[in-house]
Parts: structure tokens; C-alpha cells; sequence
């Protein structure tokens, strides 16, 4: 039955439907999972695109705690995002109407209501379904894509457990570790004691790092290009600009991180998306080596481990 969840009155009348179509069989359980995206940095946020983000998540889960009260549930469970456990720099209205939905599953439980909320990760399903560029985005954030058969045994824990809120999220944490967009000290405290019991499970060497760093930089950029943009490198030419190239400003966050990455520097976003930039100005950059250099920073493994964590208070 197709309702609108962030109207109270339709909530009340799907429900009541479901009495009367069903009457030997109550409604057991409620699993919360709408969701809308208006993806943004918080200065370009107004009240409305906060709005219509919140409504599904904050007044649908709501409306169906109230239209369910009278029911014996064994399951209430909310579909929250890693967005709202680690923060996302352009969806500061999502994190914060996933966060409600952490918090509210906490209250039910503590007015002894079931109540989970499942912090997700990225999962092959819905917005992200075979959706390659930004699976390939994420990767480069460190957050690998979760299979259907992953996403399947991982609820089948949580509903397990039946803890207030877990957070399940496949990580590659040697991306996370070097992904400058990440790095910072709130994220480092809330992850370092994970990545420390992964890194004492299993032990790799840096191998693939270093033999990027024995590749020329201009035939590292022409590798780098043509598999992050999908373009054959004869179309490459010296003085083409790099906007001419298709380049978005998530392609560019995506060559940024991989570079960072791969040959151990920082290239300021803002010279990926010059109208100026060409192809022989990224090779200029990474041969004359203007960036940080990798060596500052702690030589990390690279894990991709799916975990769920438990975060209840």
C-alpha cells in the first residue's frame, strides 16, 4: 500500500487498512526506510531543502510510532546512513535527519519500545545500484559498497543483536587513513580503535603504493585519467584543459584523493578545477612534487573489512 509517510492522516489510514484487510494476522514489526536527497554544502542549505530531507525521516518515523502503539511489535527498525556516524561534508540535512532517527530508537527503548536504528553504509541497492562513478568516489573515500548478500547476513545480525543503534559499513581503511578529505581528529578517535583490531588481523605491504611511485608522472596522470574519466588516452593531448575533459568537481575530489593516495601529495582542489588547468599542468605539479609528502604520515595497511560496530549509549 503506497502512502505519503510524512502525512500523520495517511500513515493512520494504511495502517488501519492492514487491521481490516488482515485481522488474524497483527502487524508485528515496522522497518523505516524512506528516504529523500537533496545533497548540498551548508551554505548553499536553505530552510526548505533541510524540510523536505527531514519530513520523510523525522515525521515519518513519527507518524509510525503513533500509529503503532497499540500494536505488540517485536521489531521497529529505522534505516539510518554512516552519513549521520561520520559526517558527510554535502549532506549536513541528511546526517542530521538520520541522527534524529538514532537518537528516537533510543528513546523508544528507553520507554521500553523496540527500537533499532542500522547506521548503513553504501550498499548496492537503490540510489547507488550499479552506479560505478560513485562507487568508485566512495572507494576513494574509503567506503567500499556493500553486496546484497552482505547487506542480507548484516541485518540478520542486527536484528539479532536488537541493539539501540549499530553502524554497518564495509571500510577500506588505508583510504580512509590517507584520504585527506577524512582526516580529522573527531573522525580518527571514533575509528582508530577499529582500524587497530583490523590492522592486527591482517598485515599487507604498501607494494601497490610504491610501484605507482616508480611510474613516470606524465604516463601516472594519462593512467589516472583515462580510468577515472573513461576516455582513451589519444584524446589526450598536452594543452588540453582539463574541464574540456568532462572533469566535475567529484571527478576532481575523486582524482585529488587518489592521487593523495597513490603518490603521496596534496593537489589543491581548486588548481583541478581552474579553467586553466590542462593535462601538462597536473604533470607539472606531480613532477615538480608540490604537495605534502606522504612520508608524514604513519604507513597504514589497507583493510576492506565489513564490521558492525555498537554505538548504543
Amino acid at each position: 500500500m503506497e502512502c505519503d509517510i510524512s502525512v500523520s492522516e495517511c500513515v493512520h489510514k494504511v495502517i488501519n487498512a492492514i487491521g481490516k484487510t488482515f485481522p488474524g494476522c497483527p502487524i508485528k514489526g515496522v522497518f523505516h526506510s524512506a528516504v529523500v536527497l537533496d545533497d548540498g554544502l551548508i551554505e548553499s542549505l536553505n530552510r526548505s531543502l533541510y524540510e523536505k530531507v527531514l519530513k520523510p525521516k523525522v515525521n515519518g518515523a513519527l507518524n509510525l510510532h503513533h500509529a503503532t502503539k497499540h500494536c505488540q511489535l517485536d521489531y521497529f527498525v529505522c534505516y539510518s546512513s554512516i552519513s549521520a556516524f561520520l559526517g558527510n561534508a554535502s549532506q549536513i540535512n541528511y546526517a542530521a535527519a538520520n541522527t534524529f532517527l538514532d537518537m528516537f530508537c533510543q528513546y523508544r527503548r528507553k520507554i521500553g519500545l523496540p527500537g533499532q536504528s542500522i547506521n548503513w553504509g553504501a550498499l548496492n541497492l537503490g540510489l547507488l545500484l550499479n552506479k560505478e562513478h560513485f562507487q568508485r568516489f566512495l572507494e576513494a573515500k574509503g567506503m567500499m559498497v556493500l553486496d546484497v548478500a552482505e547487506i542480507h547476513q548484516s541485518l540478520e545480525q542486527c536484528l539479532v543483536l536488537n541493539l539501540p543503534q549499530q553502524a554497518v559499513c564495509r571500510f577500506h581503511f588505508r583510504n580512509i587513513r590517507f584520504n585527506i578529505l577524512s582526516q580529522n581528529a573527531a573522525l580518527t578517535m571514533r575509528l582508530s580503535a577499529l582500524v587497530e583490531e583490523a590492522f592486527q588481523k591482517s598485515k599487507e605491504t604498501d607494494s601497490q603504493t610504491k610501484q605507482t611511485q616508480t611510474v613516470s608522472p606524465k604516463d601516472y596522470v594519462v593512467s589516472l585519467i583515462c580510468e577515472t574519466i573513461g576516455m582513451d588516452k589519444s584524446e589526450l593531448k598536452d594543452e588540453s584543459p582539463l574541464s574540456s575533459l568532462g572533469i566535475d568537481s567529484m571527478q576532481a575530489m575523486t582524482l585529488q584523493n587518489l592521487i593523495f593516495q597513490e603518490r603521496g601529495m596534496n593537489v589543491p582542489l581548486v588548481k583541478l578545477l581552474d579553467p586553466n588547468a590542462t593535462f601538462s599542468t597536473l604533470v607539472s605539479l606531480l613532477s615538480e612534487g608540490k604537495g605534502e609528502d606522504e612520508s608524514s604520515i604513519d604507513n597504514l595497511e589497507s583493510i576492506p573489512i565489513r564490521s558492525i560496530s555498537n554505538v548504543s549509549t
